[in-house]
């Protein structure tokens, strides 16, 4: 799901790790540097520094307590896996870190709805949550909904969000997304950042927003988790797609059971539905 969509995503892997300072800090700056010369670089707040390639859509933050690398689009991130993971390797060895307090892979997705938000809307009510009829007496009327969830599921910890979005809404929930501009060259005027808003802005859609996370884990382990976290946020975001729409009431459980009465046939509800695919990445 995620694959087939990884130009309406921004992707964002972290290591967390006791306080370093001093010459370690610094050695790590310079392990950075050595592993990938930076396109521009800028010192934050405190002893925080960025390191941005705008063209590759890709920065990368040092912390005292923690390394980053956030992507627009999710293949900046796939496609340079490895080295994204080396610099990070670079950076950890130089900061003499071999037990990692968290790791963590999020992604943010305005992935297709196939339908109109209203109708998502209704849906939402008994794929994600109870009825309308039931929380109406407690809630009132419910307008639009975001369903949050924190669990464990594979080995992972998570917290995953889960909205619809219009086309409007979408724009802007991209546009207050932070960090932008340390993926672009210009915030107001890079062709790619506003090439990505009129993408997602050209119909409703699912928004889709996971941060998985281990704990305690040996700084050898990257490509390990990277791969495996990368592996559950794309099923995990399959099946809340493919939940919503093997809902009874969607187009698509009416037309399941249209044929299924055709033929004589009934319980389609229990259908699950394949994740609507694009055939490639849009450019």
């Amino acid at each position: 799901m995620l694959r087939e969509n990884q130009d309406r995503i921004c992707a964002y892997f972290a290591v967390d790790f006791d306080l370093r300072v001093g010459t370690k800090l610094s050695a790590a700056l310079d392990a950075v540097c050595q592993a990938r010369a930076p396109a521009r670089f800028l010192a934050g707040n405190g002893l925080a520094c960025d390191f941005q390639w705008p063209d590759d859509r890709q920065h990368l933050y040092v912390s005292p307590t923690r390394v980053a690398v956030e992507t627009l689009g999710l293949a900046p991130w796939l496609e340079h896996l490895d080295l994204h993971l080396d610099v990070i390797s670079a950076a950890l060895r130089a900061l003499d870190v071999t037990v990692l307090n968290r790791i963590g892979f999020k992604v943010i997705a305005f992935l297709p709805l196939e339908m109109q938000q209203a109708e998502a809307i209704d849906l939402m009510f008994g794929a994600f949550l109870a009825g309308r009829e039931l929380l109406a007496p407690i809630l009132g009327t419910v307008v639009d909904p975001l369903v949050h969830v924190e669990a464990e599921q594979a080995g992972f910890k998570y917290n995953l969000d889960l909205t619809t979005v219009n086309a409007e809404q979408a724009s802007q929930w991209f546009l207050r997304l932070p960090n932008l501009d340390k993926m672009v060259k210009d915030k107001t005027l890079d062709p790619g950042l506003r090439d990505f808003r009129d993408r997602i802005a050209k119909e409703d859609s699912f928004l889709f927003d996971v941060d998985a996370w281990q704990n305690k884990i040996a700084a050898s382990d990257l490509k390990q988790f990277a791969t495996s976290a990368f592996d559950f946020a794309d099923e995990l975001a399959g099946r809340c797609v493919r939940q919503l729409h093997a809902h009874p009431d969607s187009g698509f459980g009416r037309l399941v059971d249209a044929m299924l009465e055709e033929r004589g046939l009934s319980g389609g509800h229990g259908v699950e539905f394949p994740p609507f695919q694009r055939s490639k990445p849009r450019s």
